[in-house]
């Protein structure tokens, strides 16, 4: 509530049955795996259902996606498409990833849509920035 109005947040309860959700992400940073089993499964602004953690059944692959722009930006993108996972989303093109395979909280991948994506930066660092702004 910082220009006057509210603003609504959601997070949804815990994941109980966290041996199978994180079969798929099991090289998840552990500090993400808890986030999910003892704070939420995601959060978000709710009128957008953006700006916060992606709960665990909306984390998408980048290989489910088109990405013209690797090419139009002549990338070469250092991650398994594959292998790699959209947690965090700001609704407005921009997007934290993690790579499954070579996975910590060192070395997510911050990436707008329409931009060369940054590499080698700290999730949680970049969530709680993101996060800031959302509240401003």
């Amino acid at each position: 509530m910082m220009d006057g109005c509210v603003d609504y947040y959601e997070g949804l309860l815990p994941i109980s049955d966290y041996e199978k959700e994180f079969g798929k992400w099991e090289n998840i940073p552990e500090s993400l795996k808890e986030f999910y089993r003892f704070v939420h499964n995601g959060f978000y602004f709710y009128a957008s259902q953006n700006m916060g953690i992606i709960p665990i059944q909306r984390v998408t692959c980048m290989d489910d996606y088109d990405w013209g722009i690797i090419e139009d930006l002549d990338l070469e993108v250092p991650f398994g498409m594959n292998s790699t996972f959209i947690f965090f989303e700001t609704g407005m093109g921009g997007y934290v990833l993690l790579d499954t395979q070579n996975c910590g909280d060192e070395n997510s991948v911050v990436w707008f849509s329409k931009s060369k994506p940054m590499y080698d930066k700290n999730f949680w660092d970049i969530v709680d920035e993101w996060i800031v702004i959302g509240f401003n």
